[in-house]
């Protein structure tokens, strides 16, 4: 019988000098940087993962763009992404190694209307893409 494979599912990357959204609910004091993730994977036997966009950085997702192809073979990370992203953006994030969305609602006041003409679109688009 073939050895499973081991794949870490929900991991974060990160440095301190990554702009952070106004009023995070969190900012850390630290880095974790991609290469530190592949050392960590590689020290315990882990074979691929899935970097998570994180709330305090909002839609920045251009160090996990950057980690995802420096290391196309073992990391696919998913985005936080306004809803009127466009198509044509969506495709290329794919093409990368995104493989999904996150939604950052944790902590607003108010939840945004997912019901309304932007949201419908986004969803959409992401269904359409599979």
């Amino acid at each position: 019988m073939p050895e499973l494979m081991k794949i870490d599912a929900h991991v974060h990357v990160f440095t301190t000098d990554m702009p952070l959204i106004d009023n995070p609910r969190h900012a850390p004091t630290y880095s974790f940087t991609h290469e530190q993730l592949i050392t960590t994977m590689d020290a315990h036997g882990v074979d691929r993962a899935v970097i998570a966009a994180a709330g305090p950085w909002g839609d920045y997702n251009d160090y996990m763009l950057a980690a995802v192809r420096a290391h196309p073979k073992r990391l696919r990370a998913t985005a936080i992404l306004k809803p009127t992203v466009d198509r044509f953006a969506l495709e290329a994030m794919g093409k990368d190694g995104f493989v999904g969305v996150r939604l950052p609602f944790i902590g607003l006041p108010k939840l945004p209307d997912i019901a309304g003409f932007d949201y419908r679109a986004f969803f959409r688009r992401l269904a359409d893409l599979d």
